[in-house]
């Protein structure tokens, strides 16, 4: 049997990191598809460990992605006591798509920043090679 989805959208807010009580990382994120202009569909997304620590660090609201998964159901009580299913994708990898939201925030991180260039002060005219 097969599991598997893929998902083109963008984040409708930015993930926020947490832990287990047994310690792993752990994101979730809703991910704003467009079935048609006028309906989009809201898809709740979770991600663990190590992926979930890169979204946390990479990605931001408004930022278009692209996501591979497979969906999962799982069972809780309300706090009324009644049964409840809950379905959200599990993502099994991620990556960026298209430009960024005017919304979007850069994300404070090196990857983002402007590399500095040194200017050559003892340049004797000799190239090395």
């Amino acid at each position: 049997m097969l599991n598997h989805i893929h998902l083109h959208g963008r984040l409708t807010a930015a993930p926020e990191l947490r832990k287990t009580d047994s310690g792993k990382s752990v994101v979730s994120f809703t991910l704003a598809v467009d079935r048609d202009k006028e309906h989009p569909d809201f898809i709740p997304c979770v991600a663990w460990e190590r992926r979930a620590e890169h979204i946390s660090a990479y990605f931001d609201r408004g930022q278009e992605a692209v996501i591979s998964g497979r969906i999962g159901s799982r069972s809780y009580q309300d706090k009324d006591g009644k049964r409840r299913t809950a379905y959200e994708v599990t993502v099994e990898s991620i990556d960026f798509c298209g430009k960024k939201s005017s919304t979007a925030e850069t994300p404070e991180h090196p990857r983002y920043a402007t590399p500095t260039i040194a200017e050559i002060t003892d340049d004797d005219g000799e190239l090395p090679f």
